[in-house]
C-alpha cells in the first residue's frame, strides 16, 4: 500500500487535495496546546475511556483504572515545595490564587514531600489544585475533571504506553475498531445514515464475511427472523433454498411444488438480475428482500446456468409454498415412495407415521426422494438412518477443532427391505448423512446425480437482543471416515432426467431396480 505523505507546506496551497481520486482533509493539529496537561474523556459506544494528555511530549496515556493512576504518578509525578504549594488553592478552598504560579504547573503532578509524599494534580480549568490517591477514589477525581473531546479530534493525539513497548506488528488494535466508530459517528458527512446498531451489527457481519465460509453469518434480529421463516414448513416467494457461492447468488435447491421448480430453475442457477436490477455485490439478505413479495405478484430473475453456458431471463409468480416434511404414495408393483423434503426435528415421526400406512409385508421396495433436499438437523438424518441399520454401526464422525465426536445406531430395528435413494446436484448436508450411511452398509443404491457435497456442520448461537451467529462448527465423516466435501456422493447409477419432454428417468430407473 502506498502511503500519501502531506509536508506542511501544502498548507498554505490549499486545504484539500487530490491524489488519485483519494480526497484528503488536512488537520490542523494545534488544537492539541489547548488541551495539554488535561484530562480527556473519550465517549463511544462501548465504553467511556480516560486519557492525560502530558504537557512534554503531547502524546496520551490511558487513565483508566488504579494501576494506571499509580503509573501515571510515579511517571509525572516531581516533587515541589511546601510554599509552591500554598500559592496554588486547593479545591474548594480559598481564591486567591497565584496565577503566574498556578499557570506554570498547570496540568502537571505535584509531590509534597512534607505531607507523607501527598500528590496533587492541577487542574488547566480552573488552575486549582486536587488530591490524588493511589485508590478508587483517586481515579474517580481525575474521571470527574476530564474533558469530552469528539474521537476525531482525539484520534490525531499520539497514543503512548507507560511502557513504551512496541506493539507488534500481528497484534490487533481494537482501539482502532473502537476509533473508527466514533469517527465515522462524529465526522460522517451524511449523520443520518448513522445508527449505532446497524455500525455494530454491521461489523459483526464482516467478522464472519472475513471468513469466506458461505455458511457462517452473523443475523441481525430482522435478517435471524427471516433465517428462521426460510426453515419453516410455509415460506411465501418463489420457493428456494439459496446461498451467496463465491459471492454469487446461487440456487441450492428449488423445493417441491415450488414456483421456482415450475419455472424450470435448477440447483446451482445463478442469479444475476432482480427486476433487471443487478444483485451482484449484495448481501444475501438484500437480494432474498428483492425476490420475496406477496402472492401473486411477479418477480423476473436474470439467470445463469453454467452447465448450459446460457443467461435467459424467468418471470416467476410468487406464491405461499407449504412444504411438508414428508410426502408418500403407493407405485406400481407394491413400491412405496416417500419424498422427504426437508430433515426437521419431527420429521423421523412424520415418517413412521406414513411408514405404518404404506408399508407392508406384501412391500416389494421403497424409493427415497432426497432430490433437492437441503439437509437439516443431523439427528434427524441419525435417527432416519438408524430404521434400516443394525444397532451399534458407526454412521457419523464429527470432526470440531478439539476433538472427534463419533455417532452410532441405536436400536435394532433393521428395516430389511430393497431400497433406493434418488439424488442430484441438490441433495445437501443431513440429506447425504443419511446417503453415504445406507450405501456404505450395502442398504440402499443411489441412483441419480452426484450430490452437493456439504461435509460441513453448523451451529446457531442465539443472543438476548434476538440476533444469532449462524457458524460451522465441525466437519463430518462418513462412518467408514469419507469426506464428501466439494465431491459430494456419486450415484451407483447416474441418471439424467429429461428436461425437455419432463420424463422423470431417474425415478423410472428406481422402479426398474425394484421389480
Amino acid at each position: 500500500m502506498k502511503k500519501i505523505i502531506i509536508v506542511a507546506f501544502f498548507l498554505l496551497l490549499a486545504p484539500f487535495m487530490s491524489t488519485k481520486g483519494l480526497t484528503l482533509k488536512v488537520v490542523d493539529s494545534s488544537f492539541i496546546d489547548r488541551y495539554l496537561g488535561s484530562m480527556i474523556l473519550e465517549d463511544n459506544i462501548f465504553q467511556s475511556r480516560v486519557w492525560y494528555l502530558d504537557p512534554i511530549s503531547k502524546k496520551r496515556y490511558s487513565v483508566n483504572d488504579v494501576a494506571d493512576v499509580k503509573l501515571t504518578l510515579e511517571k509525572f509525578g516531581q516533587k515541589t515545595k511546601v510554599s509552591v504549594l500554598n500559592k496554588i488553592p486547593k479545591a474548594g478552598g480559598q481564591k486567591n490564587i497565584d496565577y503566574n504560579i498556578a499557570k506554570k504547573y498547570s496540568g502537571q503532578f505535584l509531590i509534597d514531600t512534607s505531607q507523607n509524599n501527598e500528590v496533587w494534580y492541577v487542574n488547566p480549568l480552573d488552575l486549582m489544585r486536587y488530591h490524588i490517591s493511589i485508590d478508587e477514589a483517586g481515579l474517580k477525581t481525575l474521571t470527574n475533571l476530564a474533558i469530552g473531546l469528539p474521537l476525531d479530534k482525539l484520534s490525531i493525539i499520539t497514543i503512548a504506553d507507560f511502557k513504551q513497548t512496541p506493539t507488534p506488528k500481528s497484534a490487533i488494535d481494537f482501539q482502532q475498531y473502537q476509533d473508527i466508530i466514533d469517527i465515522l459517528k462524529n465526522s460522517y458527512f451524511q449523520p443520518a445514515k448513522i445508527n449505532d446498531k446497524d455500525l455494530f451489527y454491521g461489523s459483526l457481519a464482516g467478522l464472519a464475511n472475513s471468513l469466506n465460509d458461505p455458511y457462517t453469518e452473523f443475523f441481525s434480529p430482522e435478517s435471524k427472523q427471516q433465517f428462521d421463516d426460510s426453515i419453516d414448513n410455509a415460506v411465501e416467494g418463489i420457493g428456494a433454498t439459496v446461498e451467496l457461492k463465491n459471492n454469487i447468488f446461487t440456487i441450492i435447491a428449488p423445493i417441491t411444488g415450488s414456483p421456482a421448480l415450475k419455472a424450470g430453475l435448477l440447483p446451482n442457477d445463478q442469479v444475476l438480475e432482480v427486476n433487471y436490477e443487478s444483485i451482484r455485490g449484495f448481501t444475501l439478505k438484500k437480494s432474498i428482500a428483492l425476490i420475496k413479495g406477496p402472492k401473486g405478484t411477479n418477480v423476473t430473475l436474470k439467470i445463469y446456468r453454467q452447465s448450459e453456458n446460457k443467461t435467459f431471463d424467468v418471470i416467476i409468480t410468487r406464491d405461499r409454498v407449504e412444504i411438508p416434511n414428508v410426502v408418500a404414495k403407493q407405485l406400481n408393483n407394491n413400491i412405496v415412495y416417500f419424498g422427504i423434503n426437508v430433515f426437521s426435528p419431527d420429521m423421523v415421526s412424520d415418517f413412521n407415521n406414513l411408514r405404518k400406512q404404506f408399508v407392508t409385508s406384501s412391500s416389494q421396495g421403497i424409493i427415497i426422494d432426497l432430490r433437492n433436499n437441503p439437509g437439516g438437523y443431523t439427528d434427524s438424518a441419525i435417527k432416519l438412518a438408524d430404521i434400516w441399520l443394525p444397532a451399534n454401526v458407526l454412521i457419523l464422525q464429527e470432526k470440531t477443532r478439539d476433538h472427534t465426536e463419533n455417532y452410532y445406531t441405536r436400536t435394532d430395528e433393521s428395516l430389511k427391505i430393497p431400497t433406493i435413494i434418488l439424488t442430484n446436484n441438490g441433495t445437501a448436508s443431513a440429506s447425504e448423512i443419511f446417503s453415504a450411511a445406507l450405501k456404505e452398509a450395502n442398504l440402499a443404491k443411489l441412483v441419480g446425480q452426484t450430490t452437493y457435497g456439504k461435509g460441513t456442520g453448523q451451529m446457531v448461537s442465539d443472543f438476548p437482543d434476538g440476533s444469532a451467529l449462524k457458524y460451522t462448527y465441525f466437519e463430518w465423516l462418513t462412518g467408514l471416515g469419507s469426506s464428501i466435501q466439494n465431491r459430494g456422493l456419486k450415484p451407483d447409477y447416474e441418471v439424467l432426467n429429461d428436461n425437455i419432454y419432463n420424463i422423470d428417468q431417474q425415478l423410472n430407473k428406481a422402479i426398474e431396480l425394484l421389480k
